[in-house]
């Protein structure tokens, strides 16, 4: 069975979605253009019938998702697809017109002297089942828009654009079959004001140089209008929308922004404190979109916050000492209880006489140790750790420490730190022997 996911399966969709737009442009075209079935239009068209029938096959083929479980029993798969795409994909894939017009003996460019021109025009409208697979098409579109292939907005303005085109497409065919270019001295020049008359009036512009001549032009182009001004309507309300949102990390971060914005005027903070405050948030856009990677583990599953955690936070990890060597069950336990913490430049982290509740894990930046007195005796840069002396000894800080830049620093509770200890003797021997080290340096 295929896998849903396979790279075959996601391949085979991206064809399936080139030869149904073919499909639903050329039909509608060669029913008002008139011409033949013949050359290399007819090899196409025998290409398109190929790769629906394939594509049933296929289908009856291809392993299924039922309530989050992946289901690989053939009649299982057989069962579910014969109650849901099959009949629309099977007309689709059947040439009825092919079929019947090739029955008769004759090409189909001299069936016109046989027939009359209703019965050739119906059996040449049947062409239309393959529209059906539009259906289909619409559902390929919508999973191909759950890719991560381009930004979501990009991907729903294009899809949008595909379907308006597509529509005007269908309009400008229907109004050349019925008869509103009659003075045109060619097909193509028939089609082009045919696709004219269709995008003007969708969008509602009706320049009226082109305007129906009998009943049923005039019911045609108020239909036209009634979805133009459908259209327009959905243009109004979310295209504008998509434009406003379509970096959807910067849009979120000004929405922050205005609220953090709003409270900082109403409480009228001094403005050397509003400017620390800002540059905070502009150092979370810069340095993570402004997104709290720790909020965003919370909402999965443990198996994926392992996974997630340990990718993000692969170079911090391959940074300190202590963990080199160390058993992968201590590094995933220690990945997922560590939680991140930004400090902007001069920001205390934590000041001598403290209660000592965590010990801290530089990802990135530099800090500065102080002792007592506030004179610097030492700095900590990326991959050091810090704060563990007073963790041991259940003492308080013997040291303060002072961001010297932008740092990003991941910090582990004591809870989480005493029991990691007793379960991995080693790594709490590592541990207690630099704190010892540190200890005599009065360091944390």
């Amino acid at each position: 069975m295929i896998h849903p996911a396979h790279s075959f399966k996601q391949t085979w969709e991206l064809i399936l979605i080139i030869v149904t737009t073919y499909a639903s442009i050329e039909v509608p075209l060669r029913l008002v253009m008139g011409y033949p079935a013949t050359g290399w239009i007819l090899i196409l068209d025998i290409i398109v019938i190929t790769v629906f029938i394939a594509d049933i096959v296929i289908n009856f083929r291809t392993s299924i998702v039922v309530e989050g479980r992946l289901i690989s029993d053939p009649r299982v798969i057989a069962r579910k697809y014969l109650s849901s795409w099959f009949i629309v994909d099977f007309l689709a894939a059947v040439p009825f017109d092919l079929i019947l017009i090739h029955s008769l003996g004759e090409p189909e460019a001299n069936l016109a002297r046989l027939i009359s021109p209703t019965l050739l025009r119906a059996l040449r409208m049947l062409r239309l089942i393959r529209l059906l697979r539009l259906v289909r098409l619409a559902q390929l579109l919508h999973r191909l828009g759950h890719r991560d292939l381009l930004n979501p907005a990009i991907m729903r303005l294009l899809f949008f654009g595909f379907w308006v085109t597509l529509i005007g497409h269908w309009v400008g065919c229907g109004w050349v079959a019925m008869g509103g270019i009659p003075d045109a001295p060619d097909q193509i020049t028939r089609y082009v004001r045919g696709i004219y008359w269709a995008f003007t009036t969708l969008t509602t512009v009706g320049y009226g140089d082109v305007v129906p001549n009998n009943n049923h032009q005039t019911v045609f182009a108020i239909l036209t209008m009634i979805v133009g001004a459908g259209m327009y309507g959905y243009i109004i309300g979310n295209v504008a929308h998509l434009l406003a949102n379509i970096d959807v990390a910067r849009a979120h971060f000004r929405q922050k922004m205005e609220t953090v914005n709003a409270f900082l005027r109403y409480r009228n903070l001094p403005s050397s404190l509003q400017e620390r405050i800002r540059n905070y948030y502009n150092y979370l856009w810069e340095s993570r979109l402004g997104y709290d990677e720790f909020s965003f583990l919370k909402d999965l599953p443990r198996s994926l916050q392992m996974e997630v955690a340990l990718s993000v936070n692969q170079d911090i990890l391959e940074k300190m000492p202590i963990l080199r060597g160390a058993p992968a069950s201590l590094v995933r336990e220690i990945v997922l209880s560590l939680t991140p913490q930004v400090f902007t430049p001069g920001d205390m982290i934590f000041q001598y006489g403290d209660p000592g509740q965590e010990m801290y894990m530089i990802s990135k930046g530099t800090v500065e140790v102080l002792d007592r007195d506030k004179n610097s005796i030492a700095t900590l840069s990326d991959g050091q750790f810090f704060g563990e002396v007073a963790l041991l000894h259940h003492a308080p800080r013997n040291a303060s420490l002072r961001a010297m830049d932008y740092c990003d620093i991941y910090s582990l509770d004591r809870k989480t730190f005493e029991e990691i200890l007793e379960r991995y003797p080693d790594f709490a021997s590592s541990i207690q022997a630099m704190a010892e080290q540190r200890r005599g340096g009065k360091q944390s």
